[in-house]
């Protein structure tokens, strides 16, 4: 499996501090902020599947380890590794695993070869002005009935929440809590501690199908 960066060219101490605390980086690709050309980039580079992060995040110990053992676990699976979403609801039921029916937060996440492909072509019919990854990553998972499986707790935390890759404006108050990890393990904390088994045999599903805003996006892009 690979591992490639998405990273914003006005962002160098960010990336600087992500690659101090990775085993190793295959590649790094650099944001367009006038287009939505980043994920296009990664998927297009991948020769295997691929490991996406964010020049943004702060991952915790043994985070690459930890994803090399979990991806033996749920083998051809879009698998992420943050959420801002409900993740203590299985966590309190002594579970490491959500599902969910799209990829909100792109921040650090595994998606197989043979989808990274497909989404190469599915992206050509996504309309331009549509130009949040996450967005357009979900829109392809409704189209093709995908979820993704997200590890309870997070693994990696969202650092540079204030702002976007698109724009530096601070982000209004109330979006803070979709910005940052719902539950985080903790920097200095081992991903390898967990058993990542707990929760696999009786998954909590989450639908957040009723957003309103992706529902507009999905049904105008007529796809």
């Amino acid at each position: 499996m690979q591992t490639i960066i998405q990273a914003t060219p006005k962002r160098p101490r960010f990336l600087k501090n992500l690659l101090y605390n990775l085993d190793h980086v295959d590649g790094i690709v650099y944001d367009d902020i006038n287009s939505a050309s980043g994920m296009v980039k990664v998927f297009e580079k991948c020769d295997r599947d691929v490991l996406v992060l964010q020049d943004d995040i702060l991952p915790c110990k043994d985070f690459q380890k930890a994803v090399d053992l979990i991806v033996k676990l749920l083998p051809d699976q879009i698998i992420s590794f943050f959420s801002a979403y409900d993740t203590e609801t299985p966590l309190s039921k002594k579970k490491h695993w959500l599902v969910m029916d799209r990829l909100y937060g792109t921040l650090a996440y595994v998606m197989p070869l043979h989808l990274a492909k497909r989404y190469l072509e599915f992206n050509k019919v996504i309309k331009q002005r549509i130009y949040a990854d996450d967005v357009r990553i979900s829109m392809f998972m409704k189209h093709y009935k995908l979820n993704v499986f997200v590890t309870c707790p997070s693994l990696v935390e969202h650092l540079c929440w204030q702002t976007t890759s698109q724009s530096d404006n601070k982000v209004p108050p109330a979006n803070f809590n979709y910005r940052i990890a719902k539950t985080y393990i903790g920097y200095e904390n081992s991903a390898l501690d967990i058993n990542w088994k707990r929760g696999l045999n009786s998954l909590h599903f989450l639908n957040i199908g009723n957003d309103f805003d992706f529902i507009r996006h999905y049904n105008d892009n007529k796809i």
